[in-house]
């Protein structure tokens, strides 16, 4: 069914909501109006009427055809099928079911509550009662008598529930256009497809599979995404480990940093890369500035552990109080470096006869891990000064100077 959009607010007639009712197939609820039949026919029927105008099917037991099924099998199975319940109820209670004792009335309405479908009840008031009987209805025909007592339990049940009083029949088809309203607005019905709205089922269809396709191609980059995020989230984290830097720079920042070291009345420079990794022996035990030190250890207090401490990888350590000298030792994160370059150098390191790699005492560290071609890296570093190794760190540094 069309809905037309003229004087309309584009702010309204552009919303999602009016997009998809004005384009989705149109959806027919079944209502299934439940009630007395003699002395609420005209009621009947302008429920009907007013189920129909909304553009909806009634169903009911004066629409069922007879059948060797029992009657109660029947009127449950027409309840499962609809989606809504509808209970007009007067002043009668019904036929009653023969094992049950209760009316038809009372069993589909209670069945429809205890089987969670949606319902509403419209009940006539008395002024609509009273209206009937000067109308020329009879009496006996409106009001029970047989049964006044489960009549009235009845009526208590229903009006402690969703209902609505009317007082004629242009309040009954108010009252279900209104109650459907607000049903559809609570629920999500199945209901009923036109045949000729097929087209647009099948263009749901190959819409649905197109929006399949795209999670699909989402779901991809988003992997990708991921992998960049995590990629990402590695690089902060190592660069939190080196005061705001890599490992890999790091690496270059020491080997392009240049420290002279004095042997056996020879000066020599060397990187500050080497000269790190070949003392490191030293500098895991801690040098020291004091005047009973060796030269070689005042050497590497001030010109290698100085150093690396602007980076973070030496620290001061405890020295006896009173004292005028200083001790500084390797940091967790000078550990954790020099181990990276270990781990670096024996895994580029090739092999020498008999299997075994070469010796850090003698081979300086490894090129650049990033792989650049800097002049700091294409330098070759020079560890011959600080070869020494950590059995000798009390004897004459010119004792261990490598063999030209």
């Amino acid at each position: 069914m069309a809905i037309p959009a003229r004087g309309m607010s584009p702010s309204i007639r552009n919303s999602p909501d009016w997009m998809q009712m004005a384009t989705s197939p149109q959806r027919k609820l079944q209502v299934f109006v439940s009630s007395t039949y003699l002395d609420l026919r005209s009621e009947r029927q302008a429920a009907v009427t007013a189920i129909l105008e909304n553009g909806h099917i009634p169903a009911g037991m004066e629409l069922f055809a007879a059948g060797n099924e029992e009657q109660l099998e029947v009127i449950r199975r027409w309840i499962d099928e609809s989606d809504i319940f509808m209970l007009v109820l007067g002043r009668r209670y019904g036929s009653l079911e023969p094992k049950s004792g209760c009316s038809y009335t009372e069993l589909e309405y209670e069945y429809a509550y205890s089987s969670k479908k949606p319902f509403f009840a419209v009940v006539l008031s008395e002024a609509f009662v009273n209206a009937k009987v000067r109308a020329g209805q009879s009496l006996d025909e409106i009001v029970e008598r047989s049964n006044p007592e489960k009549l009235k339990a009845f009526q208590a049940l229903v009006t402690s529930r969703m209902c609505k009083f009317v007082d004629d029949e242009k309040d009954i088809r108010l009252a279900v256009a209104q109650s459907i309203r607000e049903l559809e607005r609570r629920h999500e019905f199945a209901g009923w497809i036109s045949g000729k709205d097929s087209t647009a089922t099948a263009q749901v269809v190959a819409d649905l599979g197109a929006a399949t396709q795209l999670a699909a191609s989402l779901q991809q980059k988003n992997a990708v995404l991921e992998a960049k995020v995590q990629r990402l989230r590695g690089e902060v984290t190592s660069r939190g480990q080196y005061n705001g830097r890599t490992f890999e720079e790091l690496y270059e920042v020491l080997q392009a940093e240049k420290v002279v070291l004095t042997q056996n009345g020879q000066s020599q420079s060397v990187d500050l890369l080497s000269a790190a990794y070949g003392s490191k022996s030293y500098l895991a035990k801690g040098v020291s500035s004091a005047a009973i030190a060796s030269e070689w250890e005042q050497q590497l207090f001030h010109r290698v552990a100085s150093p690396l401490a602007v980076y973070g990888l030496m620290e001061f350590s405890k020295v006896p109080n009173g004292v005028h000298w200083q001790r500084m030792v390797l940091s967790e994160s000078g550990k954790r470096f020099l181990g990276q370059v270990a781990t670096m150098f024996h895994a580029r390191a090739t092999p020498v006869s008999g299997g075994n790699a070469p010796t850090v005492a003698t081979s300086a560290p490894p090129q650049s891990p990033a792989g650049t071609h800097s002049k700091a890296s294409r330098a070759k570093p020079t560890a011959k000064v600080a070869s020494v190794s950590a059995a000798d760190s009390h004897k004459s540094p010119a004792a261990k100077r490598p063999k030209r």
